[in-house]
């Protein structure tokens, strides 16, 4: 199957031979699984690679001859389509059904597949005007995307309306205009004790509220900050929004002491990145103990030893740092020695299936153990059941997030609905 720099390079061929013929429109149907965590946490990562290999497949034989199917990353594919109809209403309507089988496609049953470890999908299309000489491939794709979460926002296992992009249309800029009118928005998640359920801290969220799609997800803005090159700008964005927010709200009753706040690795690279928080912490007069940084398991090692320094002095200044989705990979365990860690999180993936597979719940046995040796407070994120609090309770697991807490929402409703304490059945036996 393409990958994305094939799927990218053949429909800029698809513009360009179409803008010579003339009278010839080209189409982008963009797939995106609506399952595929769910599979992952539930059934394990080895059943989410043969579903997304059965869902490739199905794909390819639904599409027709000359188009292109690809995998863009992750569970996310693309079609790209030559439409030679006419008229847009009759293009429209070709690619409309187009995106249908696609559907249908994934809806087939793979008996190869376990019954829970299945996906729907959602599905948006775009379709080009009928001159294509100032049409941008860009353009195409991001349109299909939006269209896509506006099928995933309505619930999934759909199509959305077909998108029409005319001649001289172009990238808006995506996140940058985003950010500049203000669409990024921050939701909380409460942090909490798993003895008592006192709310120890919130974990700020990044959000995207799309005029024409509607609430975005932090994936989709994560992606779109590291294809526009803005993973620093975002970072750096709601660390602001997160610290102002806390400033407002740190003497209200109920508010915790304390926001965590994700970093990519791009800013652990950023060379002013110390500088530029203690700024933002000073401007805000947050003290910087209030604040906790989640690093990202993802960064390799030259990036954790090139930030070494910076964290560094983050933490001599009272910022306290925690390492994000510990277990997911080995280079987690470089942080450990190399920064000043006050504190880990158990990935997601291990808490969903420590109650069904033995491999999942000796991780998470011994990663509480790890961390309570080298005197660091364990977080297990992703809880989900009232079984899995009390198990995690059980294995010595200080803290809790997840949906059986509290799902993310926005700062008023959260603080407004959250008091100093979670009902205790929520925490404890």
């Amino acid at each position: 199957m393409a990958n994305r720099g094939a799927f990218f390079s053949h429909l800029q061929h698809l513009v360009l031979a179409a803008a010579n013929e003339g009278d010839v429109r080209v189409g982008v149907v963009f797939i995106d699984l609506d399952r595929l965590k769910a599979v992952n946490d539930t059934h394990g990562h080895d059943a989410g690679d043969r579903l997304l290999r059965s869902v490739a497949r199905r794909l390819r034989a639904a599409s027709r001859p000359d188009d292109l199917v690809a995998r863009l990353g992750g569970d996310e594919f693309a079609v790209a389509c030559r439409l030679p109809e006419t008229s847009p209403g009759a293009a429209a309507r070709v690619l409309q059904a187009l995106a249908r089988r696609h559907l249908d496609a994934v809806r087939l049953v793979d008996d190869d597949l376990a019954v829970g470890a299945r996906s729907t999908a959602s599905i948006g299309a775009a379709l080009s005007g009928p001159r294509l000489d100032d049409v941008q491939v860009d353009a195409l794709v991001r349109e299909a995307d939006v269209a896509m979460y506006a099928a995933k926002q309505a619930g999934g296992d759909r199509v959305g309306p077909v998108q029409r992009v005319e001649p001289g249309t172009a990238p808006d800029g995506g996140l940058a205009r985003a950010l500049e009118a203000g669409e990024v928005v921050l939701h909380h998640q409460p942090i909490v004790s798993a003895v008592d359920g006192r709310v120890l801290s919130t974990e700020a969220l990044v959000r995207w509220q799309h005029p024409r799609a509607g609430l975005l997800g932090a994936d989709r803005v994560l992606r779109a900050a590291q294809e526009e090159g803005l993973s620093v700008a975002l970072d750096l964005h709601v660390l602001d929004l997160a610290l102002a927010e806390h400033a407002r709200r740190r003497d209200h009753p109920g508010t915790p002491d304390l926001v965590n706040v994700n970093v990519s690795t791009a800013t652990l690279e950023s060379p002013t990145f110390d500088e530029d928080l203690l700024r933002l912490l000073h401007r805000h007069a947050v003290p910087a103990d209030h604040l906790r940084l989640e690093l990202p398991e993802t960064a390799s090692l030259s990036a954790v030893q090139a930030a070494a320094p910076r964290l560094h002095r983050l933490a001599r200044a009272g910022v306290a740092l925690v390492v994000d989705d510990m277990g997911a990979g080995a280079s987690s365990l470089r942080h450990l020695s190399v920064f000043p860690v006050q504190g880990l999180k158990i990935d997601r993936s291990f808490v969903a299936g420590m109650l069904t597979r033995d491999g999942d719940r000796a991780v998470v046995e011994l990663l509480t153990n790890l961390g309570a040796g080298l005197g660091l407070r364990v977080t297990a994120e992703g809880v989900e059941t009232a079984e899995q609090a009390r198990e995690l309770r059980r294995l010595g697991v200080e803290s809790l997030q997840g949906f059986h807490i509290a799902r993310p929402a926005p700062a008023d409703v959260v603080f407004a609905r959250t008091p100093a304490t979670v009902p205790a059945s929520r925490c404890v036996p």
